[in-house]
């Protein structure tokens, strides 16, 4: 699964299932559990920015020190077991610190990722608006965006990584039945085949 964007300004990132979460601020990028996924990127070690998580196609991108300034998510990877091509496991992007504002924060590394948190407006005051690092999609096993940071006042939170998901394709001529506690749901779209999402 995708790790999650990194919050910016210091604070290491959490491991976001098989892939690494993101660094902040000047630290180093945090690795990935063996064999099963991509580190996230490492912070900015001047500005204060998020790097983006590790995906399960590719790394999360370190923060820079120009637009997006965060760093962007890993790349997630696509299946089409299910019939029809659906991405998986992406990177959520980094979190934007108040100094750099911004339209819009970091992407993450794919459709189901969530972007980067970010703010609208110069941060005279303590009240600055901002946009919260986004959602990644259920039964994605993508990384919610990190959140955005307002020297230490108003910091925005971060987005809520995706569930993963288990999806079995059997021979049509097969019905499966599973454990007590398993919710399951079965599709018949793809010719002569079951097709079996476990959450």
């Amino acid at each position: 699964m995708g790790g999650g964007g990194g919050a910016p300004s210091g604070n290491t990132g959490y491991f976001g299932g098989s892939g690494g979460g993101s660094a902040g601020s000047g630290q180093p990028a945090s690795a990935a559990v063996s064999g099963q996924g991509n580190s996230g990127g490492a912070g900015s070690s001047t500005g204060g920015d998020g790097a983006g998580g590790g995906g399960a196609g590719s790394a999360g991108g370190a923060a820079t020190t120009g637009v997006p300034y965060a760093g962007y998510g890993g790349a997630g990877i696509t299946s089409s077991i299910s019939g029809i091509p659906v991405q998986y496991a992406g990177g959520g992007g980094g979190g934007v610190t108040s100094n750099n504002v911004f339209g819009s924060g970091p992407l993450g590394g794919c459709a189901s990722a969530g972007a980067g948190g970010y703010y609208t407006a110069p941060t005279a005051t303590n009240n600055a608006p901002f946009v919260s690092g986004g959602d990644a999609l259920a039964n994605s096993g993508s990384g919610g965006g990190g959140g955005a940071r307002q020297s230490s006042v108003t910091n925005g939170p971060a987005g809520n990584g995706g569930s993963g998901i288990v999806i079995l394709k059997v021979p049509s001529t097969i019905g499966a039945v599973f454990s007590s506690g398993v919710t399951s749901s079965l599709s018949t779209a793809v010719s002569g085949y079951n097709v079996y999402y476990l959450s």
